[in-house]
């Protein structure tokens, strides 16, 4: 490997160690892409007398093991489907304007909402998508013995596009030609030509998206009722982490961990607030120092960022009363 390719490779490392939710996203989605294609050239290259139509047979074997089928008996042979269809792009330019939305529509959100909200939505709204799909398919009489695939990030990326749209409507985007435009009217602009494009080529597609674009209409009305969704996507997330943990002493306890994250993190806050008010000196400066710094963290990449060394801290501080 020569110099410049290690400097890619490295500049590419670093850029999503240190990049947030957004840019991760982004980063895998695009990875997912390029090694979808590079194995298509390779299998039409591997093809004797280069058969485009036998090793494109064989790549869309291979690509449906990504795709979310629309058959539940086979989603639940393929169940490791219901993630990776939402990190899975063929075309180019669907590639493309999905991710040019998850930007744009990711900074506003991360500025309103917060970073730690991001990949929670992205995911669950794929999920809604990824459901409403499979059950369109096994309800209306139109998809009556016809079975479907979908891959794409669109449907995560209408729960997104809606959940900003909700959180801050009158928020603009400018447009060349057209000038600024309210998010509230880009996002009806989104859901309505879904809606419409239904009998266009790919009803499961668009039913999917507005699956999407429901689940976060419903994140952000329950976000602003005090009803957090992210929590026990978290909790499910730090479980998976720490069940893989290897490293971890036998004797940890990992649901404390779990627990201590999200339920102790207002705790936290309380006393910290409440104590301030009596007065009392509660800790050291350089202490309060350190608990918001953690705090600020978590608001701002989620709990996982959060090293094990701080998490410790946490939550010995959170035993505290």
């Amino acid at each position: 490997m020569s110099m410049s390719q290690n400097s890619i490779l490295n500049d590419l490392k670093f850029r999503y160690q240190t990049g947030g939710i957004l840019t991760r996203l982004i980063m895998i989605n695009v990875a997912a892409f390029l090694v979808v294609n590079i194995v298509r050239v390779i299998l039409m290259l591997m093809t004797k007398n280069g058969d485009v139509v036998s090793s494109d047979s064989t790549y869309q074997i291979l690509i449906h093991y990504l795709m979310i089928p629309s058959e539940p008996l086979l989603l639940v042979k393929r169940f490791w489907t219901i993630i990776t269809h939402m990190f899975t792009h063929e075309g180019f330019f669907h590639m493309l304007f999905n991710m040019l939305w998850l930007y744009w529509f990711g900074v506003i959100f991360n500025q309103y909402v917060g970073e730690s909200k991001l990949l929670p939505l992205y995911i669950l709204g794929g999920l809604a998508g990824g459901f409403l799909f499979v059950l369109a398919y096994n309800i209306f009489p139109a998809f009556e013995n016809v079975s479907g695939y979908a891959l794409g990030a669109s449907a995560a990326v209408s729960a997104i596009i809606v959940a900003t749209a909700t959180m801050v409507p009158n928020h603009t985007m400018r447009f060349i030609f057209i000038g600024d435009v309210k998010l509230v009217w880009i996002a009806a602009f989104v859901v309505i030509l879904d809606f419409v494009s239904i009998p266009n080529g790919n009803p499961g597609g668009q039913i999917a998206h507005l699956g999407g674009a429901g689940f976060g209409f419903l994140y952000i009305m329950q976000y602003k009722n005090g009803s957090d969704w992210s929590k026990p996507f978290y909790s499910v997330w730090d479980g998976i982490r720490n069940f893989f943990d290897f490293t971890s002493k036998p004797n940890n306890k990992r649901k404390s961990k779990v627990k201590m994250a999200y339920k102790n993190e207002d705790k936290i806050k309380q006393n910290h607030t409440s104590k301030r008010k009596e007065g009392g000196q509660f800790t050291s400066k350089a202490k309060q120092e350190k608990i918001d710094d953690i705090l600020d963290k978590i608001g701002k990449s989620g709990y996982p960022s959060l090293t094990e060394e701080e998490k410790a801290f946490l939550f010995q501080y959170s035993r505290e009363d």
